[in-house]
């Protein structure tokens, strides 16, 4: 009996110790698939934290741009949100639309200005076609390629977007209701001028945002502003002396006269020749009382009468003022107080 008791005490001793051996077998291997599970885990965060962190690297041609146009943002960052179009998709970044919308007020805050102290007779309509030139798509477009930001630009040729009426300001058709036209998407194609020129409004709208609208300004100043466009022949006026009788009728000065050469010595400085010949030429100048406002050439006395006249509204709306003080550039006090503001431009006379 006693040799059983003991055989059996036995067992049991080795029975515990390998079941306890399991038991620590166990627990060290879950130990060890925990430990190897947490440093997958680990080393993919540290690569996907790797990958976040080279989607919005700052590039040499980046830096190169930046010291080439005097760009000394606070963030480089804001530099490269600035040239991130809506259609790059591998970034962390915001697109620059929302420097986009605030360049493109400011840009034509400053345009106007400018244009409004020069050409302080120029009617609002024509105002608003002059500052279209200048800050229209071609225009910035071809300062985006001169300064190189055609480079540096990051864009996809190509998106998927939601065809809603905010995107691009274009509307669809409201022949579907709301909630289909919310998810219905549509492909669309940008052009490289496209995303040059709005990378053009981005960078205003991030100088203006981070350096303020000084910097902003001379932006504006020496890169559109320092363009020469022949903005004069954005008049375009059918009958212009229909037009300069009302505008003279509106100046409540004497009504404009029309004096062609025909004796040469009676009216001085006009002229024709050949008037019998296949090529003639005649000199008309438009009067206003014994004022004279423009002259005008042309084969026929009737053409040069018409471009006289068209002369003479553009010699009174495209007046220029060659020295003048810009509203936003008075700074202190004495200033302001000295400042006489520029009456607004008028609209076209109506005839």
């Amino acid at each position: 009996m006693f040799s059983m008791v003991k055989r059996f005490s036995i067992f049991n001793r080795n029975t515990l110790s390998l079941f306890s051996q399991r038991i620590y077998f166990d627990r060290t291997r879950s130990l060890s698939d925990v430990s190897t599970i947490y440093n997958e885990e680990l080393e993919q965060k540290e690569e996907i934290t790797q990958n976040d962190n080279q989607k919005d690297v700052i590039t040499p041609a980046l830096y190169a741009f930046a010291a080439r146009m005097h760009l000394d943002f606070s963030d480089p960052k804001i530099l490269l949100q600035a040239v991130t179009h809506k259609s790059f998709t591998d970034t962390n970044l915001p697109s620059n639309k929302s420097f986009k919308e605030l360049g493109n007020c400011a840009i034509q805050l400053f345009l106007t200005e400018y244009f409004h102290i020069k050409y302080p007779l120029l009617h609002t309509n024509y105002l608003k076609d002059v500052v279209e030139v200048y800050n229209g798509r071609s225009t910035l477009a071809t300062l985006g390629h001169e300064i190189g930001l055609n480079y540096v630009v990051r864009w996809n040729k190509s998106t998927d977007v939601f065809s809603t009426p905010e995107n691009d300001g274009q509307s669809e058709s409201t022949d579907t209701n709301e909630s289909q036209v919310a998810y219905k998407s549509r492909k669309v194609t940008y052009t490289i001028g496209r995303v040059v020129a709005q990378a053009v409004q981005a960078i205003v709208g991030a100088l203006y945002l981070d350096k303020g609208p000084n910097s902003a300004q001379t932006f504006v100043h020496d890169h559109l502003l320092s363009r020469e466009f022949a903005i004069q022949k954005l008049y375009d006026v059918k009958e212009p002396k229909r037009h300069l009788s009302a505008l003279m009728k509106r100046l409540e000065r004497e009504q404009p006269i029309s004096r062609h050469l025909y004796i040469p010595y009676i009216v001085r400085l006009l002229h024709e020749a050949g008037r019998k010949t296949k090529e003639p030429i005649f000199v008309i100048g438009t009067y206003s009382g014994t004022e004279k406002l423009a002259e005008g050439f042309g084969s026929s006395i009737k053409m040069a009468e018409h471009r006289a006249a068209k002369n003479a509204l553009l010699n009174h709306y495209f007046k220029e003022i060659k020295d003048f003080t810009l509203p936003s550039t008075i700074d202190t006090y004495q200033k302001q107080m000295s400042y006489i503001p520029t009456k607004v431009g008028d609209t076209p006379a109506k005839i």
